[in-house]
């Protein structure tokens, strides 16, 4: 038999009880409306409570205010030992003299300079690459004409310090037509807290980076 709560016209909302149940079942509602948003939880038992949605799900810390890219080598540290996805936003990266520039990750004690099996080059109409052994280093960059635009993106994989990554960048003049690509792992001896960009010869001359990260 269901119970009717009628209201001022004459409808009413129903409540029923199953068509079969293994023993009686009493529902003890809590003594206030709750907020706005919660949701009615069970202790298991019988007894009701609010309780507010909590969001699980992965979650982004988003970089908004950038760090300038100056002198020869720029760390952005503060890399969270959760962190399981970090990406690099590259924007209007430029260098003061013809030079190439690297991509390092590190742990508390710097920069990791070894442990990098990676490979980077351009492709357009024409193509090269080329294997670096201390950085994601990058292969056809290095001229004053050039204002790299780009994102890498980093994955926690495999072992607790094992670190996948992969950038694409485009530099903004139509007389260097070509696609630079990055890719590798590193394996560093600690936890990642930080990441930089380091020129190979003389100083960064502008450009910012936006580094966000994801915790699980």
């Amino acid at each position: 038999m269901a119970l009717r709560l009628k209201n001022s016209s004459g409808n009413y909302i129903a409540l029923d009880a199953p068509s079969s149940i293994a023993s009686d079942v009493t529902l003890t509602l809590p003594n206030t409306d709750g907020d706005s948003g919660q949701y009615l939880q069970t202790n298991g038992s019988g007894g009701l409570s609010w309780q507010t949605v909590t969001d699980t799900g992965a979650a982004w810390t988003i970089d908004t205010t950038g760090t300038s890219l100056t002198g020869s080598s720029v760390s952005v540290t503060g890399i969270p030992s959760t962190a399981v996805q970090v990406q690099v936003i590259v924007r209007d990266l430029n260098m003061a003299s013809d030079a190439e520039w690297d991509v390092r990750l590190g742990t508390s004690s710097g920069l990791a300079t070894s442990g990098y099996i990676t490979s980077g080059g351009y492709w357009g109409s024409s193509t090269n690459m080329a294997t670096f052994t201390t950085s994601w280093g990058t292969n056809g960059l290095g001229s004053t004409a050039y204002y790299g635009n780009g994102v890498w993106n980093f994955w926690k994989m495999g072992g607790a310090n094992n670190w996948y990554a992969k950038g694409i960048v485009a530099p903004n003049t139509s007389a260097n037509p070509y696609s630079y690509e990055h890719q590798g792992y590193v394996e560093l001896g600690g936890t990642m807290d930080r990441v930089g960009f380091l020129t190979r010869s003389g100083n960064f001359a502008g450009g910012t980076i936006f580094v966000s990260y994801m915790e699980p």
